[in-house]
């Protein structure tokens, strides 16, 4: 190996790795810290929502189909439309089952 042993290597790695987290962290603090704002502020509400799904939220379905909108969601099975809140599609999918009687 050259002058730097592995252990002095990994050092001056960990200090760039570390410098280049900090300069990130400085330029993008403001945004991160707005973008947390304003995600707080969309959500304060709580969850209700105009969707007209309020009744369904307590169904144990809900939670089913939360769970597997998420996994498809994440495999990427499912495109999730960036205009949609996931209470919408999980609601609909809640209500129509309640109307056909699979649900009680």
């Amino acid at each position: 190996m050259s002058d730097i042993d592995r252990p002095e290597l990994q050092e001056v790695i960990d200090d760039a790795v570390r410098a280049a987290v900090e300069a990130w962290q400085e330029a993008y603090a403001e945004d991160v810290h707005d973008a947390i704002a304003l995600w707080q502020k969309a959500h304060s509400v709580g969850f209700s929502n105009p969707s007209g799904y309020d009744a369904y939220e307590a169904s144990p379905a809900w939670g089913v189909i939360a769970g597997a909108l998420s996994e498809l969601f994440e495999k990427q099975d499912l495109i999730e439309h960036p205009g949609t809140a996931r209470y919408y599609p999980i609601g609909y999918l809640v209500k129509k089952l309640t109307e056909a009687g699979l649900l009680t």
